[in-house]
Order: C-alpha cells, then sequence, then structure tokens
C-alpha cells in the first residue's frame, strides 16, 4: 500500500500500525507493506489523490456535507463526470477505463 507522507513522532511505527489496522478491520491479510511517499514528487500519486478527491467531494455534495464547494473543485468533479459518462461519482460503477468502488464501513456506505 502507498500512503501519502504523514509527520509523526519519532515512536510511532505508522506504516506498521495502518498494516495491522487494515487488516484487523478486512479479517485477511490484505496489506503486507505500507510505504509513505510525498505524494507532490510522485505523479501517479498527484493523479490518484485527484480522482479520489473527487470521488469524495461528490460523496459529501450528495450528503449535504459541503454547503458551498469550491468552484475549482466543482469543476473538476463535472468534467469527470462527464468523462466518465455519469451523472454522479457517488455511485458504484465500472466500465473498461474507470472504477469507483466502496468498501467497507465508510460514511458514504449506502444502507442495505
Amino acid at each position: 500500500m502507498i500512503a501519502d507522507e504523514y509527520g509523526v513522532g519519532a515512536a510511532v511505527r505508522l506504516e506498521e500500525q495502518v498494516a495491522a489496522w487494515l487488516n484487523g478491520k478486512l479479517q485477511r491479510l490484505a496489506v503486507t507493506q505500507v510505504v509513505q511517499v510525498d505524494s507532490r514528487g510522485v505523479g501517479g500519486i498527484q493523479l490518484a489523490d485527484l480522482l479520489v478527491g473527487a470521488v469524495a467531494n461528490d460523496c459529501k455534495l450528495g450528503k449535504g456535507i459541503i454547503q458551498n464547494p469550491s468552484p475549482h473543485k466543482m469543476t473538476f468533479v463535472e468534467e469527470l463526470r462527464r468523462r466518465v459518462g455519469v451523472a454522479s461519482l457517488a455511485a458504484p460503477f465500472r466500465n473498461e477505463r474507470f472504477n469507483i468502488a466502496f468498501h467497507g464501513q465508510g460514511p458514504f456506505r449506502r444502507a442495505r
């Protein structure tokens, strides 16, 4: 797993704690290693951060958590919706180019 760099004290073993927490939540060995990188220096991480941010932003908009969205973020969300071909990024979707999936007990999970 790749994680954005997060400053913590020397006594904190963030990588091990994150892996243990995720594996515990998923009740399986899903993460064997966590590596922190500075996302400003890795283009692929920056792109992933933008895409995940757009999905999260659309989820928050749908739940009314964001009252006055940033016009710049909305421009990106609307363009991504248009290019993916969906009305909302807040619902599971999959085609040959894009996949939106929600896992676990996140704040935006739909009741079954």
